[in-house]
């Protein structure tokens, strides 16, 4: 069972100028399992990760630590707080949380969604943040009425008492500057409303008319669209390209070599991308570089017999140099691409003083930390916004940050806002996979 202190209560933040805002701590037993399974050391203590806002107006509006990416959890982590806290479905408002340890994941000690992990790590941490809340209003309510909190209950966004009632907006100021009880009681699973019903999610309005931002949709002022010719293999290096024929194209303004990539920069995607066609970049390419799935799987299934023995126990090689009939299987797995509906793209600006990004991000504590060292800026000087992303399945949870690394370091060179897109094709040939591995 989590115990809270009263000491770990945040109570305000300049978030939210007016109501109730309330910040969840989760000690550290997954994360002490976690670091106890990796060998690593003891886990951090307990960070504050989980904020919700009830206005003067009676609207919720939920922080979700997590990425919304279609799964739905825009919608499954509010149910968790709406379970609890016994509020109005049709209130509530789900944003992304920014970045700060504060939304940590609650096992893996950064901000990230991934392993499907999302509902799993925050069943009781979102729960009991919900539970506190609630009680918070239902004793703010027992004061201003002079009964005891057991007098009182609390449905459907209000506080109830002997045919009177105050609505948690009414509630939410005074409620604020009450401290987060210290274990909030839970309901049971049989008197679940909210949890395993299949609630309208808080998105469907804005993903079926159109005003959802995902992170291809992200417009600045004066932004500029990039398009990257990149090496087709790892190791390859520009031989050589058509700048005065990308140039020639309407709309493009600028072409940018950095590293061992040509960016193409114009006025809107089509352009940047028949600038980049037209560069007809040339690349040397090792020969330690030319290889392809048939070659590495041959090798793989050549390697196979040597293994790696994990356990000996019993006669094996004696009882199957007798047995009647032996039955063989081989599998093989080829490379997997993620396959995102929506591909790859980072909006990013930076004034040489401070940065701010846009896309997607699976893994937003990695993407800041990797900008800021590009950029050469303290992190907190590079603000992530994180919007919704058209799948992932892990291709946005890359550790290197790989698609912002690259929008870093063209925005460093060029000091104007820019939006790098990768088309389809990029995401096939040049995004990361699933490995390629043979059993038998």
């Amino acid at each position: 069972m989590i115990e809270l202190n009263r000491r770990k209560f945040l109570g305000t933040t300049a978030t939210f100028a007016a109501g109730l805002l309330v910040s969840f701590y989760l000690p550290g037993k997954l994360g002490r399992m976690l670091a106890h399974a990796a060998e690593g050391p003891a886990a951090a203590p307990m960070q504050p990760n989980a904020f919700i806002h009830i206005a003067p107006d009676n609207s919720i509006t939920m922080v979700i630590n997590k990425l919304e990416m279609g799964q739905g959890v825009n919608t499954s982590m509010a149910q968790l707080i709406a379970e609890e806290l016994e509020c109005d479905w049709t209130k509530i408002k789900s944003i992304s949380a920014p970045v700060d340890a504060a939304y940590n994941h609650t096992v893996f000690g950064m901000q990230m969604t991934g392993g499907s992990t999302a509902l799993a790590s925050s069943w009781e941490q979102h729960r009991k943040l919900g539970a506190g809340m609630r009680e918070m209003l239902k004793t703010a309510a027992a004061k201003k009425w002079g009964v005891p909190v057991s007098a009182v209950k609390a449905e459907k966004g209000f506080v109830l008492h002997a045919g009177k009632k105050l609505s948690y907006g009414e509630l939410s100021d005074e409620a604020g500057k009450l401290p987060f009880p210290e274990n909030p009681p839970l309901k049971s699973a049989k008197d679940f409303k909210v949890i395993g019903k299949s609630m309208k999610r808080v998105d469907a309005a804005a993903k079926s008319n159109g005003t959802a931002e995902f992170g291809i949709d992200v417009r600045l002022p004066q932004m500029l669209y990039v398009m990257v010719a990149r090496p087709p293999i790892t190791g390859a290096k520009v031989a050589g390209y058509n700048e005065a024929a990308a140039r020639a194209v309407k709309g493009v303004s600028d072409v940018v070599r950095f590293g061992e990539r040509v960016a193409v920069l114009a006025s809107n995607t089509h352009s940047a991308r028949k600038g980049r066609d037209a560069l007809e970049t040339r690349w040397n390419i090792p020969e330690a570089a030319r290889v392809n799935s048939d070659g590495l799987m041959a090798n793989l299934r050549a390697q196979a017999p040597k293994g790696i023995n994990v356990v000996s126990r019993g006669e094996v090689d004696a009882v199957m140099a007798k047995a009647a009939n032996v039955i063989e299987a081989e599998y093989e797995f080829p490379f997997l691409a993620h396959a995102a509906m929506e591909p790859m793209n980072c909006t990013i600006n930076y004034d040489g003083k401070s940065a701010a990004l846009w896309s997607g991000h699976q893994m937003p504590t990695t993407d800041r930390a990797t900008a800021a060292t590009i950029l050469g800026l303290d992190p907190e000087k590079v603000k992530v916004n994180t919007v919704y992303a058209g799948g992932s399945f892990g291709r946005r949870a890359s550790k290197t940050s790989d698609y912002v690394v690259e929008a870093a370091e063209l925005v460093k060179i060029v000091k104007k806002p820019i939006k790098v897109v990768w088309t389809r094709e990029d995401d096939m040939q040049g995004g990361y996979y699933r490995p390629i591995n043979y059993h038998k």
